[in-house]
This record gives C-alpha cells, sequence and structure tokens, in this order.
C-alpha cells in the first residue's frame, strides 16, 4: 500500500478492525506521506492529520492487490472560521426571529422590515458562507482509481 499527499506532509495512522465494528480503537503511527507498507488482508481504518490541516481519514478492505491512498489535505484554520461564521450567521436568523415574534408590544416608531431583512440576508449568507468554508476545509482520504492510479505508479517512495 503506498500513501502520498497533494499537499503538505500528513502523518498516517492505521488500525485493523473485525467485521461489525462500527469503531477503530488501536490506531498505530505507521508515517509521514509519501511512504509504503504492506499490510495482512482485513478491513482497516486510515487518519492523516497534520499541522494546520484538519483531520481526515476512510474505510478501506486490504485484499491481495496494492492499493494507492492520496490525501488532500485540509486547511484546520478555514474549517474554524467556517464554524465561526456559522454560529453568527445562525445567531442573526434566531434575533430576527425573536424580534419577529415580539409582535405588537414593540413600540409603533420600531421599523421592522429595516430589522429583520438585513438580520436574515445577513444570516443567510453567513449561514451560506460557512457550510462553504466547512466543505473546502475538509481533509480528503482516498483511493486512486483509473488514469490516476496509473500515474501514481511512476511515483517513486
Amino acid at each position: 500500500m503506498q500513501f502520498r499527499s497533494d499537499g503538505a506532509p500528513v502523518q498516517v495512522y492505521i488500525a485493523q478492525t473485525r467485521p461489525g465494528d462500527a469503531l477503530a480503537t488501536d490506531f498505530k503511527r505507521v508515517g509521514r506521506t509519501p511512504f509504503s507498507i504492506e499490510l495482512a488482508p482485513g478491513r482497516y481504518r486510515v487518519e492523516a492529520e497534520g499541522v494546520d490541516i484538519s483531520n481526515g481519514g476512510m474505510w478501506f478492505q486490504m485484499g491481495p492487490k496494492p492499493r494507492r491512498i492520496v490525501v488532500q489535505p485540509g486547511k484546520e484554520g478555514l474549517g474554524l472560521l467556517g464554524g465561526l461564521s456559522l454560529a453568527v450567521g445562525i445567531t442573526a436568523i434566531v434575533g430576527a426571529t425573536a424580534v419577529l415574534a415580539s409582535g405588537s408590544k414593540a413600540p409603533s416608531t420600531l421599523d421592522k422590515p429595516a430589522i429583520l431583512i438585513p438580520a436574515y440576508a445577513a444570516g443567510a449568507v453567513l449561514v451560506g458562507a460557512g457550510v462553504g468554508l466547512n466543505l473546502a476545509s475538509t481533509t480528503h482520504v482516498e483511493e486512486t482509481r483509473g488514469a490516476q492510479a496509473r500515474a501514481d505508479l511512476t511515483f517513486r517512495f
């Protein structure tokens, strides 16, 4: 099995699991990309992590054929910014909903549309940005297939 990273080198941990196990608990550090390792046939969980890199992983079934795993590291800071954006956006939507639900108890001088429209719009934009940033910050661990796998055959470890 070969591991490589499309970005910064990452630490790789592997745990072998039994069929039916929902969690992998006995992880062993196997190396820093790029590297090769031989694994016995079975079911495994691989996790990748690094400095300023969000964690990512995948399950796979190891058989007799060689496998090539590529890690595409995501930025942890981008994920934190996405979480903050989600929190502020949801707070804006909840605050606007509270103003809307306040009913007729508000003073007649309070212009609710002047508060509600920008709050809902800003909340929606922030929630959308937060979701996008969280998706962009994800570390992907996947097996190369097809033309990409053939190109990886020339990669020397």
